[in-house]
């Protein structure tokens, strides 16, 4: 394998280091350039570096801080922080239905985007009142959405034994909240609203392998083959691998949890690009980043009358500050006053 030419600029390549990053930001005044430049060398002094100890145990706790400046770059802090940014201060993986919040009223369920945890909706849920939030956590491996979502319309079932149900999630998360609201429904459960944001319908790539690739050397700073052709078509855990392997062989010191990111991210993309939507009466939302106010046209086919309110940001920006506020405030108002729920036809 070959690196690429000319000095390369990484940008944050996980939900952990663009929380880091963003924190840096805020107490620096500047978008740091490299997620492994020194925390000095971007213009930290004691002052700042007082200011982000103090917001970071603020955000985290104050046991958090102790081990920050260990390795005092984005990523070094990441690695660190990894655990408790994702909602798991003691290690351990995030049961796969946990709370968020506790509240009165009838709860809201989020679904995971893709790899990562419930946790990226940490802004958007301070910012719902007092509603009940509970996520859905990550299966791990590569089972398709409907797989997933029959599991989840168990899960949701468990926490709430009978509805109106509220479900919603960003970009792959809208997937699996709109599949696990149709098995809701067809089992005869009041689904009230289902909510996506920014959630476009999937289209099938047979490239993505080499499309990931390219995006691996966007990302990461190496130039890498797509895996070898050999390898069974629809063998996605074993084509990531092959991905990651060269990966770690022009870059060892890409740390676990990026890779893992990495690994969650590709077989989530797969199985979008698999899913095809069925019909799902009743009111759905579509929170469209960009300003966009019209709707894929695939979209009104399975969900007659979806609505579309235009949210500002981007993809990445929508469900963090300051555009997370549109967002959960048009949220507050789709749920606050919920139309009957579906009803079986």
């Amino acid at each position: 394998m070959t690196t690429t030419s000319g000095p390369i600029v990484l940008g944050p390549r996980d939900p952990a280091e663009r929380w880091v990053a963003r924190r840096w930001a805020d107490v620096l005044a500047d978008d740091p350039p490299d997620v492994r430049l020194d925390f000095a060398a971007a213009g930290g002094g004691p002052a700042e570096t007082q200011q982000l100890r103090s917001q970071v145990a603020a955000e985290l706790g104050a046991e958090a801080v102790r081990a920050l400046f260990t390795v005092p770059t984005i990523a070094g802090m990441a690695d660190v922080l990894r655990a408790r940014i994702e909602g798991r201060p003691d290690g351990r993986a995030a049961p796969l239905l946990r709370t968020l919040r506790v509240g009165r009223g009838d709860p809201l369920f989020l679904f995971h985007p893709a790899g990562a945890t419930t946790s990226l909706y940490r802004e958007l849920v301070h910012r719902l009142g007092d509603r009940p939030v509970y996520g859905l956590e990550r299966f791990a491996g590569a089972a398709s959405v409907e797989e997933r979502a029959r599991r989840y319309a168990d899960l949701v079932r468990d926490a709430r034994p009978a509805g109106p149900y509220h479900l919603g999630g960003w970009s792959f998360g809208g997937y699996l909240a709109h599949e696990t609201a149709r098995l809701l429904h067809e089992a005869g459960e009041a689904v009230t609203i289902v909510v996506l944001i920014d959630t476009l319908l999937p289209f099938p790539v047979r490239e993505r392998p080499a499309r990931f690739a390219e995006h691996i050397e966007r990302t990461y700073g190496v130039a890498i083959d797509a895996p070898p052709g050999d390898l069974p078509e629809h063998d996605d855990e074993a084509r990531i691998d092959a991905l990651i392997a060269h990966l770690v062989s022009c870059s060892p010191d890409t740390g676990r949890g990026v890779l893992h990111h990495l690994r969650a991210v590709y077989l989530d993309v797969r199985a979008a690009e698999r899913y095809r939507p069925g019909p799902l009466p009743g009111r759905v939302v579509l929170l469209r980043a960009d300003g966009h106010h019209a709707v894929d046209p695939g979209w009104e086919e399975h969900c007659p009358g979806i609505e579309v309110l235009p949210v500002p940001g981007t993809h990445l920006s929508v469900i963090e500050p300051p555009h997370v506020d549109t967002v959960a405030a048009a949220l507050v108002a789709v749920l606050g006053s919920p139309p009957a729920a579906l009803e079986n036809r």
